[in-house]
């Protein structure tokens, strides 16, 4: 029997609901401009942009070579300490996403709920009903400390639901946030302290120029919890791209990868010259699929086989 392969890090951008919105702020930003003109989204009305954004990515997952199932992430509106709801830069509800994974049977949802929430217990018990296979978390744009007694209760539900945690760790540049310091991976102590299988979006690395000053605690905290995992989502950019190769390194890590190509986040491809399998690059730019494009330029970066089938496994699809 082949292993599935999968790719854990899988965004959907659609708006115009109460449970799917995008913010004139983040509309205005660099990243959103750059990420529209990269897909060819159109400029008109709600309903337009977020038709071609699905149609797309149901496309490109049919297409897929590289992987077999897909992980579309939902993202939560942020909430304060006592629950109340704020508004987002950008909310994709766990609904949303669940309708788009039932048109395909390569989608798989990737629910998020946020801590705060007076509700975040039931709604996570939702999330699971609906055929959630993980939580996502980007606490900097989210506004959750991971550290926080809040997540206990949190945390000991997701042990007992069995569901992975996916959180952003390092930066976050493409999203409005509201504290880069939330995404140190130190606060996901309390978690993988819980038993919380963690994943460990970006694998620590601080997407921002500058040292990368949270990679010693990504391999401390790697040799403390063997629950915790380093994925590979947007590691072809310029502020994660060196990073990944220094951790790569690590013969202490190499099980510890698993896969998520960050898609539509783009490779940004001068990166890999030279210092990557020159076939599998070539192999990478020429892929037609933007979802194989972006498997093809992690395992010329480097990025081992198995990484692609322990995604499965932490998921519980292995």
């Amino acid at each position: 029997m082949s292993v599935l392969r999968v790719d854990l890090h899988v965004h959907l951008a659609a708006t115009g609901a109460h449970d799917a919105t995008i913010s004139e702020r983040f509309r205005r930003s660099l990243s959103f401009r750059m990420l529209s003109r990269l897909l060819a989204l159109p400029s008109g009305s709600d309903a337009a942009l977020t038709a071609a954004y699905t149609e797309g990515l149901l496309s490109a997952a049919a297409g897929a070579r590289e992987a077999d199932r897909f992980v579309v992430l939902a993202l939560d509106r942020p909430h304060s300490e006592v629950g109340v709801p704020l508004d987002p830069d950008l909310h994709v509800g766990n609904q949303v996403v669940a309708a788009l994974c039932a048109r395909s049977e390569r989608l798989l949802l990737g629910a998020s709920v946020h801590p705060y929430r007076t509700d975040a217990l039931p709604a996570l018990e939702e999330a699971k009903a609906l055929g959630a296979v993980l939580v996502k978390w980007l606490p900097n744009s989210q506004g959750i400390d991971p550290a926080s007694r809040l997540c206990l209760p949190f945390y000991r539900r997701l042990r007992e639901l069995n569901l992975p945690l996916l959180c952003h760790t390092g930066d976050e540049h493409t999203i409005p946030t509201r504290s880069q310091d939330l995404g140190d991976p130190r606060r996901l102590a309390p978690a993988l302290e819980a038993g919380v299988t963690v994943i460990a979006a970006h694998a620590g690395t601080r997407g921002g120029m500058g040292r990368q000053l949270y990679l010693p605690a990504m391999v401390e905290l790697c040799g403390r919890y063997p629950r915790l995992f380093l994925e590979t989502s947007g590691c072809c950019t310029p502020g994660r791209y060196g990073a990944l190769q220094t951790l790569l390194r690590l013969p202490a890590l190499r099980d510890r990868w698993v896969f998520g190509s960050d898609y539509p986040v783009p490779v940004i491809w001068p990166l890999l010259w030279g210092r990557s399998d020159g076939e599998l690059r070539r192999r990478a730019q020429a892929a037609t699929n933007p979802l194989d494009a972006r498997a093809l330029a992690l395992r010329a970066a480097g990025v081992p086989e198995a990484a692609f089938e322990r995604a499965a496994q932490v998921i519980g699809l292995g």
